[in-house]
C-alpha cells in the first residue's frame, strides 16, 4: 500500500524537511546537553547511597517503598537522566529525577521513622547540604 493510502499516516500533517530544520536551528541555543561534573557525580552518587541506607520510606505511584526499592528507582532515573546528557549538577537530579514521577507528575515524599512525610526533594535538599557541608570541611562524605 503506498503511504498516501496507508492507514498508519492517515490525518498526520507532515513538515516539509526545511521547516523542520528551521525549528531545530531556532531551538537549538535554548536545548543544549549538560554534563555532569565528576564532584557532582560524587554528590548524587553519596545521596543515592543515603537514600539507600536511610532506613526511611519513599512514597511514589500511590505506594511507600522502603529505602533499598527508592534507591534503585531513583538509580534508574539517575541513569536515564545521565544517559541523555540533562545533568548539569546533583540540583538538576534532584529536581528532574527526585522530585515527582515523570509519567504522572505526582509528588515523591519521604517519610522516617515517626516523623510526618515531606515533599522528597526537601529531604534530598537537605541530604545534599549536608553531603557538600561534609566536603567543604574536608571530612569524609559519609
Amino acid at each position: 500500500m503506498t503511504r498516501r493510502g496507508c492507514r498508519r499516516h492517515a490525518g498526520v500533517m507532515r513538515l516539509p524537511r526545511s521547516a523542520l530544520a528551521a525549528a531545530v536551528l531556532v531551538a537549538g541555543p535554548w536545548v543544549q546537553a549538560a554534563e555532569l561534573s565528576d564532584a557532582s557525580r560524587r554528590e548524587v552518587d553519596e545521596l543515592l547511597a543515603r537514600v539507600g541506607k536511610s532506613g526511611c520510606e519513599f512514597y511514589r505511584g500511590g505506594s511507600w517503598y522502603n529505602a533499598e526499592k527508592a534507591r534503585d528507582h531513583l538509580e534508574r532515573k539517575y541513569r536515564y537522566l545521565a544517559v541523555r546528557n540533562l545533568l548539569g549538577s546533583a540540583e538538576d537530579f534532584v529536581v528532574m529525577g527526585g522530585t515527582r514521577s515523570s509519567m504522572t507528575n505526582e509528588p515523591y515524599a519521604i517519610r522516617c521513622g515517626s516523623a510526618a512525610a515531606q515533599p522528597s526533594a526537601a529531604w534530598l535538599t537537605e541530604e545534599l547540604r549536608t553531603i557538600r557541608q561534609a566536603t567543604a570541611k574536608g571530612g569524609a562524605v559519609t
